[in-house]
């Protein structure tokens, strides 16, 4: 089964339809895969979800489940629900392509800690008011819970929920009986489902329910849990009014229970608004990470929230504490009553100096207890953003994929907007930038690029006031850096030349760094030997004084050289340069570019040596597995393409080129597109496939239509 589950999943580059071409992977369940995909004719990202068809005993259930919930979604056109554009098939699987979401689940959200307040009730008003209308259109979700809810952020800057996934919808003509409800998350389901008895199930009614339980995890921090006789012990987090709603809403019996959404809405939304919920409500989510820590961090009485609470002496007189409710019937602090009593006693200041000593504490002491998530939480609630975003970062830059470092340092960004002058916003935009160019995505890295430089620019004044001038032009220079990358990935190595030319006097290993670019870019551009020669001697200069340099620079300035000696023609030379910088590159973290190395080895020895060139290959192969990386799979996929022309495996090149195309459209670079539709019509040709020629030759004319002919280059430049 996995290496069956294996062979569905697609790649970034990956062809959907004529239109449609995968960006990446954003999820896999038991039902099938959803990503990311750029609709080409619509010039927008959509979300394409594909059916598994494995899962299914009947081979047409997957193609009814698709029908089933493209028809379902199409008749709630809402503003907090997530559109169905079309359906169809890819790769022989059954296709929903809907709305694009850039936002996290709401599981997501809610494992980041508690949300405050406001934004949780904003969130459960959006989220019932969409159901209420699928009602009102007779349709009920049935499968309503927190991994079916998108969070984005809206134009007014607060929660805009989407719900997604109406593949177990039912209502009107829709064909699904009480046994696909019963599919859904147990959990979200009421008693009635696994209890007859109990009465007729019906879809309004899971969903009032399923909404109860998701109000609870909202408001209360966690699902309710069964007690005996089938009622449900809530959250001791819930503010009273809301227990009280929330435990109509989750009654055992469907007669007693409150079983419509618009009544449900209704009384949450009185409840938030009476005077004591809107009291003890943000005290309660405020302090509940504080609370938590300081129970992991007491090793003895008094310490932690509590005692900063009572002051001195405070907790002398247990039996006292415990008559009043401040402690549980074994001793242990209460969390509810304490996060009261420390909002009342300490107020929003206190609780944040409380928090932010208990997170200093924990990253003193990172291997204790819930570690960097639990200071990350303390931190959010001492409201010290910068540090937490600081914290974010750093581990992001552990993480193995660079997809997995890009997002940290996306949510790291999102906390740093929040504090205006944070210099280090600049520094993660180049940073995430700078990954952006490495792992093939040139649109990001543009974006941040010239994000970072309009910054630096002056139009965040407090926050250029607090980074040194030295450090502006330190960040001034990668900025640029990045720019002349993107030019040189491009083949625009006439700019990408200009540019790296005016960074050689950057300081320490920036000029080294753009020195080691300017070499690569005259190699892999005019290709003149006296050119190449002397800026190689240069390099070389440079480098006998320079000392303690970073293995990621050693990478660079090896692949500079390895250029510089297939420019010259000496391959020996250029595959020890590239083993030295592939050496390098995985001393630096950077499996990725290891990886580039081996393929430009592979290249190499392709003609004269093949084994030795698939050999290497199949190294590279290995270390991109995961990496999301762009531009690097395509060239492997092309040196592929090139080992199965020479085996006569024609079929077998065909394919790879195909792929190879589709993943150097996404790229969009005009020398990738030449070359992947080059080496399908050379394939195409030899197979006697007019259509393959015809589809060729149409992809080799749209980048020089697009670019204007033989002005390409400068296009590209523009």
């Amino acid at each position: 089964m996995a290496a069956a589950d294996a062979s569905l999943r697609l790649r970034p580059g990956d062809t959907l339809d004529s239109d449609l071409t995968v960006v990446r992977a954003v999820a896999s369940g038991g039902m099938g895969d959803v990503y990311l995909a750029q609709d080409a004719g619509l010039g927008r990202q959509v979300a394409v979800k594909l059916l598994r068809p494995s899962v299914h005993v009947d081979a047409t259930a997957p193609t009814l489940r698709a029908a089933h919930e493209g028809r379902a979604a199409a008749r709630v056109v809402h503003p907090h629900a997530a559109a169905i554009f079309r359906r169809g098939r890819a790769h022989g699987r059954p296709m929903l392509v809907g709305e694009w979401v850039e936002g996290p689940t709401l599981r997501v959200r809610l494992a980041d800690g508690p949300l405050p307040a406001a934004e949780a009730a904003a969130i459960f008003g959006q989220i019932a008011g969409c159901i209420a209308y699928a009602h009102a259109q007779g349709l009920a979700h049935c499968d309503l819970k927190p991994e079916n809810v998108l969070v984005a952020r809206g134009a007014d800057g607060g929660p805009h929920a989407k719900v997604i996934d109406f593949g177990l919808a039912r209502g009107g003509a829709l064909p699904l009986g009480d046994e696909a409800i019963r599919h859904g998350t147990r959990a979200y389901l009421p008693p009635e489902a696994f209890d007859p008895a109990l009465g007729r199930l019906e879809g309004v009614a899971v969903d009032a329910w399923a909404l109860a339980v998701l109000g609870c995890e909202l408001f209360g921090y966690a699902r309710p849990i069964e007690a005996e006789g089938g009622q449900r012990a809530l959250p001791s987090a819930l503010p009273r009014r809301l227990a009280e709603v929330f435990a109509r809403a989750l009654e055992p019996t469907p007669t007693r229970r409150l079983r419509d959404v618009h009544a449900l809405a209704a009384a949450v939304t009185a409840a938030l608004q009476a005077p004591t919920a809107a009291t003890v409500m943000p005290s309660v989510a405020a302090s509940r990470l504080s609370v938590q820590a300081a129970f992991a961090l007491l090793e003895r009485p008094g310490r932690g929230l509590l005692g900063a609470a009572l002051g001195p002496g405070g907790l002398e007189d247990y039996d006292a504490l415990g008559r009043a409710g401040w402690l549980e019937a074994d001793g242990r602090p209460a969390s509810t009553a304490l996060a009261t009593l420390a909002a009342e006693q300490l107020g929003a200041a206190g609780l944040r100096a409380v928090a932010s000593a208990l997170a200093d504490a924990r990253l003193a002491r990172p291997a204790r207890g819930g570690g960097t998530d639990e200071a990350l939480g303390l931190l959010l609630h001492a409201g010290r953003l910068r540090d937490a975003a600081a914290l974010i970062a750093e581990d992001a830059r552990a993480r193995p994929s660079l997809r997995e470092r890009r997002q940290g340092l996306q949510r790291a960004l999102s906390l740093s907007e929040a504090d205006a002058a944070d210099p280090a916003r600049i520094a993660m935009l180049l940073e995430r930038a700078e990954l952006a160019v490495s792992a093939g995505w040139p649109d990001v890295a543009r974006e941040d690029a010239l994000a970072a430089r309009e910054l630096l620019s002056g139009s965040a004044p407090r926050l250029l006031e607090a980074a040194p001038p030295h450090e502006r032009a330190r960040w001034s220079a990668r900025a640029s850096l990045v720019l002349a990358e993107l030019s040189l990935a491009a083949g625009d190595t006439e700019t990408a030349q200009r540019r790296l030319d005016a960074l050689a006097d950057a300081p320490d290993e920036l000029g080294l760094s753009a020195c080691a670019g300017a070499l690569r870019a005259a190699a892999e551009g005019t290709g003149d030997a006296v050119d190449v020669e002397g800026r190689l001697a240069a390099l070389l200069a440079r480098l006998a004084s320079a000392a303690g340099l970073s293995a990621a620079l050693r990478a660079r300035i090896e692949r500079a050289r390895a250029a510089a000696a297939m420019a010259l023609g000496v391959e020996a030379s250029a595959r020890s340069a590239l083993r030295r910088a592939a050496a390098a590159a995985l001393e630096a973290g950077a499996a990725h570019e290891a990886a580039e190395c081996l393929v430009d080895e592979a290249a190499l020895v392709l003609g004269p040596r093949p084994d030795e060139a698939r050999a290497i290959a199949a190294e590279a192969a290995a270390l991109l597995d995961g990496q999301g990386v762009l531009r690097a799979t395509l060239r492997l996929d092309l040196v592929e393409v090139a080992l199965a022309r020479q085996a006569g495996e024609l079929l077998t090149a065909m394919r790879r080129a195909s792929v190879a195309l589709s993943r150097a459209e996404a790229l969009g670079g005009v020398t990738e597109i030449t070359q992947a539709a080059e080496a399908l019509r050379t394939i195409c040709a030899a197979l006697g496939d007019e259509a393959g020629v015809w589809f060729a030759d149409q992809r080799l004319r749209r980048p020089h239509r697009a670019a204007g002919g033989d002005g390409s280059r400068r296009a590209l430049r523009s």
